[in-house]
C-alpha cells in the first residue's frame, strides 16, 4: 500500500482483509509469547507460604471456607485486598487438591487478562466514536495490538506470568477492573440486571492491592468525566463508579494496612519521603513507553488516527486538554500507593507491571486525543499533517529495525521459548521438586546450581536455612532443613 494512499484515505486500511489477517496474526504471536511463559509456571516463594498452613484432603466447601477465613485474617493483620488474597488461597489450594492444573490456571488466566484488555480497548473505541463497528474493525485490532505490545516489550514480567500468587493477586484484579470499565462503557444500553451485576463486580474489583484499586478508580473516574463531556453519562455510570469507590474505601480502611505498615516502619507513614520515589517511578514508566522506537511508531500511528477522525469529536478543546493531563498523571498515581505503603524505594516487578499497563493505556489515549486536537487545530492542512505524522512513524520504525533484536524483551523472550532455554530452566525446578518430595525428614543441601532466566520467577533459595523462603519450602515438603549452596 502506497504511503500517500495510506495517509489520504484510511478507508483502505479500515476495510482491508489483508490488514485484518496481518493484525490477527500479530495478536496471536504476541499472545503466544506472553502466554507461553505462563505455561512453565511452578510453585514459588509465597505459594509455599500459603500452602504451609493447609492440609490437602478437603471438599470444595471447606476449601472456600478456609480461603475466606485466611482472607479475613489478612484484612485485619496484613492488608485490605480481601478479594485478591481469597483468590490466591482458593487457586493455590485447588491446585494442591489436584482439581486444577498450575500451568492450566496460568495459561487460562493470562489469556483472560489479554482478552479483558482487548475488550476494554474495543469498548472504549466503539462507544467514544473512534471506531465504527465491524466496518472499522482494523482500527480496534491495531489499537489492541498496540496496547498489548507496549507493556510486553517494556520489560519481562516473571512475577505476573510465571507466579500463581502474582497472577491471583495482581493479574486477576486487573482483569476484573478492565471488565468493569468495559461494561461501564456500554452502560447506555444496559438493563437493570446488568447494571446491578456490574455494580457488584465493581465493588469486588476494588479488593485488590491498593495500587490496582487506585488506578482502577481513577480509570472509572476518567470514563465518567469523558461521558459527561460527551453528554452520554447515565445514572448507571454513577452507580458503577460509586460502587467501586465504596470498595476502595473499605480496602483503604482495612486495619491490616496500618498493622503491616507499622511492622515495616513503626514511625508510621511518611509521604514526603515517598514523594521523590513517586516521581522517579512515574518518570520511569513514561520513559519506558517512549524509549522504544517501535513504541514511538505505534503511538505516532495512533496519533495519525486521531488526526484523521477529529470530526467525530465535537467536544471543546479544553476538555480534550484536560483528558490529556488526566492521562499523564496515571503513571504517578499508580506509583503512589506502593511508595507510601512500602516507604519509598521498594518497587517490585509486579508493581512495575501495573504501572506499565496503566501508562500503556494512558499514552494510547494521549496519542489519540492529541491527534484529535491537532486535527481540529490544523483542519485546512489535515492531509499534510497526516502525511508528516505517518512519515515520522516510518522513520521510527526504520530505527527500531536496527535495535529490536538487541534491546527488545519481547524478542528475547520469544528466542528463549524457541531455543528451549525456558524449558531447561524449568526442568531444573521440576527435578528439585522431585528430590525434595523424596527427602522427607532430612536435612537437604542443594549443591547443583539451578539454571534460571529473566522470564522465570526465581525460586529464591539461599544458604541460610532460616531464610523465610527456605523455611516455607522445607515445611511444605516436611524437611528438617533446606540449604542452597551451589558449587
Amino acid at each position: 500500500m502506497k504511503l500517500e494512499r495510506f495517509a489520504n484515505s484510511k478507508e483502505d486500511f479500515c476495510r482491508s482483509r489483508v490488514c485484518t489477517v496481518l493484525l490477527c496474526v500479530g495478536l496471536i504471536l504476541l499472545a503466544a509469547v506472553f502466554v507461553g511463559v505462563a505455561g512453565y509456571t511452578r510453585l514459588k516463594s509465597d505459594d509455599y507460604g500459603v500452602l504451609g498452613s493447609y492440609s490437602p484432603g478437603n471438599g470444595f466447601i471447606n476449601v472456600v471456607e478456609v480461603s475466606w477465613n485466611m482472607a479475613v485474617q489478612l484484612f485485619f493483620g496484613f492488608g485490605g485486598y480481601v478479594v485478591s488474597y481469597f483468590m490466591v488461597c482458593l487457586t493455590v489450594f485447588s491446585i494442591a487438591e489436584g482439581w486444577l492444573s498450575l500451568a492450566g490456571v496460568m495459561v487460562t488466566g493470562t489469556i483472560f487478562m489479554l482478552g479483558a484488555l482487548a475488550f476494554f480497548v474495543v469498548s472504549a473505541l466503539c462507544t467514544s466514536g473512534a471506531c465504527r463497528g465491524l466496518r472499522e474493525c482494523n482500527i480496534a485490532l491495531f489499537v489492541t495490538a498496540a496496547s498489548w505490545y507496549l507493556f510486553m516489550d517494556i520489560n519481562k514480567w516473571p512475577e505476573i506470568n510465571n507466579w500463581v500468587t502474582g497472577y491471583s493477586g495482581y493479574v486477576l484484579p486487573i482483569t476484573l477492573a478492565l471488565l468493569v470499565a468495559s461494561l461501564m462503557c456500554w452502560n447506555q444500553t444496559a438493563g437493570k440486571v446488568r447494571i446491578a451485576f456490574t455494580a457488584v463486580l465493581a465493588f469486588l474489583a476494588s479488593g485488590g492491592s491498593l495500587q490496582i484499586t487506585g488506578v482502577y478508580c481513577y480509570l472509572l473516574l476518567i470514563l465518567l468525566l469523558v461521558k459527561l463531556f460527551q453528554k452520554k453519562a447515565k445514572p448507571a455510570d454513577g452507580i458503577v463508579f460509586f460502587s467501586a469507590f465504596a470498595g476502595a474505601l473499605l480496602n483503604v480502611a482495612a486495619p491490616g494496612n496500618y498493622t503491616r505498615r507499622l511492622t515495616l516502619d513503626p514511625s508510621g507513614f511518611h509521604p514526603k519521603i515517598a514523594l521523590p520515589y513517586i516521581v522517579r517511578y512515574g518518570n520511569e514508566a513514561i520513559v519506558n513507553v517512549l524509549k522504544s522506537s517501535f513504541g514511538c511508531t505505534i503511538l505516532l500511528l495512533i496519533l495519525a488516527l486521531g488526526v484523521y477522525s477529529f470530526k467525530r469529536f465535537q467536544q471543546r478543546r479544553v476538555y480534550l486538554i484536560l483528558l490529556i493531563f488526566a492521562c499523564l498523571g496515571v503513571p504517578y498515581l499508580s506509583a503512589l500507593p506502593v511508595c507510601i505503603g512500602y516507604g519509598g524505594e521498594y518497587f517490585p516487578n509486579r508493581c512495575q507491571w501495573v504501572t506499565a499497563v496503566a501508562a500503556d493505556l494512558a499514552f494510547v489515549c494521549v496519542a489519540y486525543t492529541l491527534g484529535v486536537l491537532l486535527g481540529k487545530s490544523f483542519e485546512k492542512d489535515n492531509q499534510t499533517l497526516q502525511k508528516v505524522v505517518v512519515l515520522a512513524a516510518f522513520l521510527f520504525f526504520g530505527m527500531g529495525m536496527f535495535t529490536f533484536s538487541k534491546k527488545s524483551p519481547l524478542y528475547s523472550t520469544a528466542v528463549h521459548l524457541a531455543d528451549g532455554t525456558i524449558s531447561k530452566c524449568t526442568q531444573d525446578i521440576v527435578e528439585l521438586e522431585t528430590l525434595l518430595r523424596s527427602s522427607e525428614g532430612q536435612d537437604v543441601v542443594i549443591c547443583e546450581p539451578l539454571r534460571t532466566v529473566d522470564e522465570l520467577f526465581w525460586i529464591d533459595l539461599r544458604s541460610d536455612p532460616n531464610y523465610w523462603n527456605n523455611q516455607v519450602i522445607a515445611k511444605y515438603y516436611h524437611l528438617n532443613s533446606l540449604v542452597y549452596e551451589p558449587q
